[in-house]
């Protein structure tokens, strides 16, 4: 082997195996983190669902994982005025918006705005709490009409990794 290929060669399995070990702390993450959301639902002193749903509760349906949906998106400040949201249960909730979040999949680029609870502002458990609504092409189809959401938290750096969490 020529002393070009060589340092080629070992870049690729060292880029080839560090994505493989992503892959697989995505995967197991994701596994952990439906597991002890399921868990939650069918737990009646933790569950938000009537104590006799919770108790018939065995697990959400969930879309198989796709790595490519694990991405980091950059973090564009950009504080907005309070605005009213009307929730999926037809509550009126008061947001502002925190920033835009902008990544890509597939080569397309995407910029997501994301937004803060005003009134969970005031709780200093949720201060930090972040709300990312969203559609893609299975609303209405495979899932609600009206769109999914991320709940997360801010972090400090400028990124925020986010995960594909759907049911």
């Amino acid at each position: 082997m020529s002393n070009e290929i060589l340092p080629l060669l070992l870049t690729f399995l060292f880029s080839a195996t560090l994505f493989a070990q992503e892959n697989d702390a995505y995967l197991t993450q994701l596994k952990n983190h439906r597991i002890s959301l399921d868990q939650t639902f069918g737990d009646t002193s933790k569950s938000i669902l009537p104590q006799e749903m919770a108790l018939k509760f065995k697990q959400l349906n969930y879309f198989k994982p796709n790595p490519k949906f694990n991405i980091t998106a950059k973090l564009k400040k950009a504080i907005g005025k309070a605005f009213t949201m009307t929730a999926s249960s037809g509550k009126k909730k008061l947001f502002r918006q925190y920033g835009i979040l902008s990544f890509e999949i597939d080569k397309k680029v995407f910029k997501l705005p994301i937004y803060q609870n005003m009134k969970l502002m005031q709780d200093k458990k949720y201060k930090d709490h972040i709300f990312i609504p969203f559609t893609d092409l299975t609303n209405g189809i495979e899932s609600y009409a009206g769109g999914r959401y991320i709940e997360a938290e801010i972090l400090v750096s400028k990124k925020v990794c986010m995960y594909h969490l759907v049911t």
